[in-house]
């Protein structure tokens, strides 16, 4: 079984606190992975369905939650599950993000987005918010917890292991992963291929559209986040393929939050870039038997790949140590590469030498 932690909103405490207090919510000692605090299942009686993208139905109440923030099987497990999950048909609306858009065209897009809203939300348990063939991981609502910490309270939903439908013909190599907004991750493979997972047109409301769209402003912010959510996982879901089929090992910036500026945490958080790297591409990776390495950043942008020497960024450009301008997030994806395979060469040596001779290790 594999798990995935989702938050649920503050406005939700008032709500849980009364579960509990009813016996719908019921302490217990299971440790969850990454996940601290008092964790609580659900009473045997109490029935749990996804009833929309925002929220999990648990004994007659509802939870608000960003259902939509699962990878792509196990949210098409989760909502053909859900037999009476009602949504807006915004599916075409997803594919036009991972493009850039004019000022006039994200205008359009959005009055297309309000257009959609106006109707009401339909029964329609067919996860359309996905845009690329998906196997569903079988959903696991006994396996539901929610914990409790001092951060708040998070939703933890359990799956049957997903299966992945790997690409044929792909030459085996180790891969180097740079995460980002522009592109949200630049992947460079030792055998020179180079894979982009687009990044996502960053529409905002304005004042005006806030006023215009009022009393619905809200919901209509909120299916903003569920579409570049969804468009970003459409990137993800492409990488993640592409390194299960081709990747012997697999190098990524181990990018911590206290690390991150304040526009990258947010826009990690509405993309689930964050998600992608510490859940999605950990659990994914191990089930296939592709080790991880993490590895810190730091002047990964600033330093040269071909010629090991510091050169000059400028934004989406790299100045390296000929003078040449080249690709910047693919020049420090190819620094991670380098980086990790030095770590795990020197890590190999290390423990080979500890248990063997010299001889030994010129035979191995």
């Amino acid at each position: 079984m594999t798990t995935h932690n989702i938050r649920i909103l503050h406005e939700a405490n008032a709500t849980l606190e009364s579960m509990i207090q009813q016996g719908h919510l019921l302490p217990i000692t299971e440790k969850i992975p990454g996940v601290a605090g008092q964790v609580y299942r659900t009473a045997d009686n109490a029935g749990i369905t996804a009833i929309d993208h925002f929220s999990l139905q648990i004994a007659n109440k509802v939870v608000p939650a960003n259902m939509y923030a699962l990878p792509p099987e196990e949210y098409a497990g989760l909502v053909k599950a859900s037999p009476q999950f009602a949504q807006h048909r915004l599916e075409h609306l997803v594919t036009p993000l991972l493009h850039p858009m004019t000022s006039a065209q994200q205008g359009q897009w959005l009055r297309e987005v309000t257009q959609a809203l106006e109707a009401d939300p339909r029964v329609d348990p067919t996860p359309r918010m996905l845009s690329q063939p998906t196997n569903p991981a079988r959903w696991r609502p006994e396996a539901t917890r929610l914990s409790r910490s001092g951060c708040g309270w998070l939703l933890t939903l359990g799956f049957d292991e997903p299966v992945i439908d790997c690409l044929k013909g792909l030459d085996l190599a180790a891969a180097g992963v740079d995460i980002g907004l522009h592109n949200l991750a630049v992947t460079a493979f030792a055998s020179g291929a180079v894979h982009r997972a687009p990044g996502v047109q960053d529409i905002r409301l304005t004042d005006h559209d806030v006023s215009t769209a009022f009393p619905k402003a809200k919901e209509l912010e909120r299916n903003l986040d569920l579409l570049q959510h969804a468009a970003a996982r459409a990137a993800f879901q492409d990488l993640i393929r592409t390194l299960l089929s081709s990747a012997s090992s697999v190098c990524v910036e181990d990018l911590r939050y206290t690390d991150m500026c304040d526009s990258f945490k947010q826009r990690s958080r509405s993309l689930g870039i964050r998600d992608w790297m510490m859940s999605w591409l950990p659990q994914r990776l191990h089930a296939q038997g592709i080790p991880l390495m993490r590895i810190r950043p730091d002047h990964t942008s600033q330093f040269c790949s071909l010629t090991h020497r510091w050169g000059e960024r400028d934004g989406r450009t790299f100045k390296d140590g000929n003078g040449h301008i080249t690709d910047a997030d693919l020049n420090a994806a190819r620094n991670i590469l380098h980086l990790g395979l030095a770590q795990r060469i020197a890590r190999e040596l290390g423990n080979k030498g500890g248990t063997k001779g010299d001889g030994e290790n010129d035979r191995g």
